[in-house]
């Protein structure tokens, strides 16, 4: 992992928790040789928040909160089992009480940020439909740009699924979940408490 992605990363993880965001620091201090491991532990998810935090930081700010949640919820569970588990009743359904409050709070702040990444979603079709009825305008300027790159023996720049305008860039797939693999705006994958 870069240096800066390092720090887009630990950034990240300061808004999500102290805690982690500490741990990480002091691997990163006394042995930086571990901080790639200690990265690869929470990545996907800190990785996921960090590019969502460029692109879209209204969202991003609903999905701190959820894995905030999320990290409290599976606190409270371990205090819940060890509270049932020492035959602490009254703790224990202190505890559930917290549990479901938090629980119901988590669930809102889940569709709030899916409703968020549907409206992300529904904005960046509207702007490939607009993309594309331009392009369909533009269709004897593309005809013409084609026949010039096959009389000059130059290859077809292709768009769509694996052309330039693609995934994939001038033919060749992109691996799933690469960097740049979603158009600006559209929502990231939802990143989970447990990655």
């Amino acid at each position: 992992m870069s240096p800066e992605m390092v720090e887009r990363v630990l950034a990240v993880a300061r808004d999500v928790s102290p805690e982690l965001a500490a741990q990480l620091e002091k691997v990163r201090s006394a042995a930086p040789e571990e901080m790639s491991q200690a990265m690869r532990q929470n990545a996907r998810r800190l990785v996921a928040l960090a590019i969502l935090k460029d692109r879209n930081p209204a969202l991003y700010a609903i999905r701190v909160e959820d894995v905030r949640l999320q990290l409290e919820l599976r606190k409270l569970g371990e205090d819940f089992r060890a509270a049932t588990e020492a035959g602490n009743a009254a703790k224990a359904a202190a505890l559930d009480a917290q549990i479901a409050a938090k629980v119901r709070t988590q669930v809102d702040v889940d569709l709030r940020a899916r409703a968020q990444e549907l409206v992300a979603l529904d904005e960046q079709v509207k702007s490939m439909r607009d993309e594309l009825v331009k392009e369909q305008r533009d269709t004897d300027a593309r005809v013409a740009e084609r026949i010039e790159a096959v009389r000059k023996g130059q290859p077809i720049q292709e768009r769509g699924m694996f052309g330039e305008g693609g995934p994939g860039g001038r033919g060749r797939p992109r691996e799933p979940g690469a960097e740049g693999d979603r158009p600006r705006g559209q929502p990231a994958a939802k990143p989970r408490a447990d990655a």
